[in-house]
């Protein structure tokens, strides 16, 4: 089969201003593989509303094949050749995908960010008794896993010495590339303010975090010791902002009385202007992404051992020196000292970067693009010219648009206004509430939607050929796509139904 260059499998599109701080790096090192000379295919197996940015990779020459859920094993099939490399950028994979990766013909590279197993078994003496086995069992499965992809893979690259070392085999450190500083522009940053006490605060206080709609996660549990924090900390309660790094809509009220969340899309940017981020989980999985895109952008962290991913303090001592005590610790106190210290002297705040930097990226992350090729080049993986792919119908299409990052926040409305606008427009208000509307759309069938909204707001019933007129054509039409899990045959007929139709003048949305 003909080389297509190098295929890359991540769980979705991600982009510089994704919330996930994992998706971010993943996006910096697309582009820097392009950069190098490689063809590079990205798949993503799944597609999330989070900030992912196709045309920002299109344009850098990163190709984006959409083929989810259970299309995925089958492209990577087509995708597969002899020379052909595959980078997966996670060993927490699907059975069938992990499948796909054990048997692809060519090299394989695993460029992780942690081991997800570690991550559980540093978690594990913050849980009960019960809960043992359970973890025990987990861990085994996930160990078992990570092995044979391991095991498959001819390079795998680490972040860091310390995931390195997880491992338990020779792994390549390779740190994280630094943001560009366009991936920041047109931003702004929270006013400057002062706390209680006369201690300057730069900007907010920067709690990252998760979600899920279905159980409290570790952030979610983190936020409830927060009011004390503040109260100990002895200089008035500093500006706060949750930066969520998912859509999940679950308790974000509640949140709220906590302190302010900040919109979905902006979470990326707020992290970068902040003087001190905390991560203060104290059950769960480490979060090295995070504290590796916040060295980066020069934000000192204050975390617990268990977001560090360790389970003994001493570790933290013998990687950071006693330096370590002003940034990590488990208690009220000692978390509310180190906040005090790092908002209040500017000098401190740049010497604990400095040391968390040093350690986190291995010394420097100035050569991360010319160690990732070193690396690559050192077991046969070097670019080649590359090929000349076909235009899909979705390429076609995007290429009319502008592309821009749209603002999501864990719903279809908040992805893009219009959408609320066409519920509106679907089944009027007027004839019918919102919730009545919702639910009398889901019982009927594209044409009958579009019929209700003939008949009350069009004074003639739908034509089958409309004449166009030089009226007609000024007419902007935007067509709304929200699709989850849909079949890659069906979109692509449904894109196909856009493209072919006569009137000229419109753009095609895909959310």
């Amino acid at each position: 089969m003909t080389n297509t260059g190098l295929v890359v499998l991540h769980r979705s599109i991600p982009g510089p201003l994704s919330a996930d701080p994992r998706d971010r790096q993943v996006f910096r090192r697309l582009l820097d593989l392009s950069r190098l000379g490689f063809d590079v295919t990205l798949v993503p197996s799944e597609l999330l509303p989070e900030g992912g940015a196709p045309r920002t990779l299109a344009e850098a020459g990163v190709a984006v094949d959409l083929c989810y859920r259970s299309g995925v094993p089958r492209r990577l099939a087509e995708l597969a050749g002899p020379d052909t490399p595959l980078v997966v950028t996670s060993l927490f994979l699907p059975r069938a995908h992990r499948a796909a990766v054990l048997e692809w013909p060519g090299p394989v590279v695993a460029d992780i960010d942690h081991l997800r197993s570690e991550e559980l078994r540093s978690a594990r003496a913050s849980l009960g008794e019960n809960d043992q086995p359970g973890i025990e069992t987990e861990i085994h499965s996930l160990t078992t896993i990570e092995g044979q992809l391991l095991e498959r893979a001819d390079l795998v690259i680490a972040p860091s010495e310390r995931v390195a070392a997880t491992v338990g085999l020779h792994a390549a450190v390779v740190p994280p590339s630094a943001p560009a500083t366009d991936d920041m522009a047109g931003t702004t940053s929270w006013s400057q303010s002062s706390a209680e006490g006369g201690v300057p605060a730069p900007g907010p206080v920067i709690i990252p975090a998760r979600f899920s709609d279905e159980w409290a996660t570790p952030d979610e549990t983190a936020l409830a010791g927060l009011p004390e924090l503040l109260d100990a900390t002895g200089v008035g309660a500093p500006r706060v902002l949750i930066t969520p790094e998912d859509s999940a809509a679950r308790l974000r009220d509640t949140v709220r009385r906590v302190a302010p969340i900040a919109p979905l899309h902006e979470s990326a940017l707020s992290a970068t202007r902040a003087p001190v981020a905390l991560d203060l989980r104290s059950v769960g999985v480490g979060t090295h992404a995070r504290r590796v895109e916040l060295s980066l952008a020069g934000v000192p962290w204050i975390a617990t051992t268990v977001a560090m991913g360790i389970d003994d303090p001493r570790l933290a001592l013998l990687d950071y020196g006693e330096l370590a005590s002003t940034f990590v610790a488990d208690d009220t106190d000692g978390q509310a000292g180190a906040l005090r210290a790092l908002l209040a002297e500017e000098d401190l705040r740049d010497e604990v970067v400095k040391v968390q930097r040093s350690h986190l990226l291995s010394g420097s992350d100035a050569g991360a693009a010319s160690l990732l090729a070193a690396e690559l080049a050192g077991v046969g993986i070097v670019p080649r010219p590359a090929a000349r792919r076909r235009r899909s119908i979705l390429d076609r299409a995007l290429g009319s648009t502008e592309y821009s990052r749209v603002p999501t926040q864990g719903t279809l409305a908040a992805a893009d206004v219009r959408i609320e606008a066409l519920e509106a427009e679907m089944v009027p208000l007027r004839v019918h509430d919102r919730d009545t509307s919702i639910n009398l759309q889901s019982t009927l069938d594209a044409d009958a939607r579009y019929r209700v909204f003939a008949r009350t707001h069009l004074e003639a019933g739908p034509a089958a050929n409309p004449r166009q007129t030089t009226e007609s054509r000024a007419v902007r039409f935007s067509v709304l796509v929200p699709t989850y899990d849909t079949d890659p045959d069906l979109l692509d007929e449904c894109i196909r139904s856009v493209v072919d139709q006569q009137h000229e003048n419109w753009e095609l949305c895909i959310v």
